[in-house]
């Protein structure tokens, strides 16, 4: 018999290495099984025991089907509102941002204009000296 290639030993440690994991399985269920079986049971006999009136059960499971619509409707209520405030917030958030571009837009404004008001202090200084200047001198009595 030829040695096998080591894709042929690959293949038969895959082709193992699964019957082992189905084996394994197949035993914890079995295990499960034989633990479980007492508890069930046991389970079985408390149950026959309980006599619980069936109108009672249906009852109790007619009012978790209500609560359990009403929880339904107060998560739908809650996205509803979770949406809302989101969309909220966002229309907030773009105002602030356009606020802030008019101030930002008014600053620039400011700084023009106190650069022209600079400019201009400065020209009307030069006039009313250049005046003063052409003035006769004032009279000593």
């Amino acid at each position: 018999m030829p040695t096998p290639t080591i894709e042929d030993r690959v293949t038969r440690l895959e082709e193992d290495f699964i019957v082992l994991g189905t084996r394994c399985g197949q035993r914890a269920s079995a295990r499960a099984y034989e633990a479980l079986t007492p508890v069930y049971t046991k389970l079985d006999v408390l149950t026959d025991r309980v006599d619980l009136p069936a109108d009672g059960l249906r009852q109790v499971g007619r009012r978790v089907e209500r609560v359990e619509r009403r929880v339904e409707q107060v998560n739908a209520k809650v996205d509803l509102l979770r949406d809302e405030m989101r969309e909220r917030f966002d229309a907030a958030d773009r105002r602030f941002v356009a606020i802030d571009e008019r101030f930002e837009a008014m600053d620039k404004r400011f700084d023009r204009l106190e650069g022209r008001m600079g400019e201009m202090a400065a020209t009307n200084a030069a006039m009313f000296q250049a005046i003063l200047d052409r003035l006769p001198a004032p009279v000593q009595p």
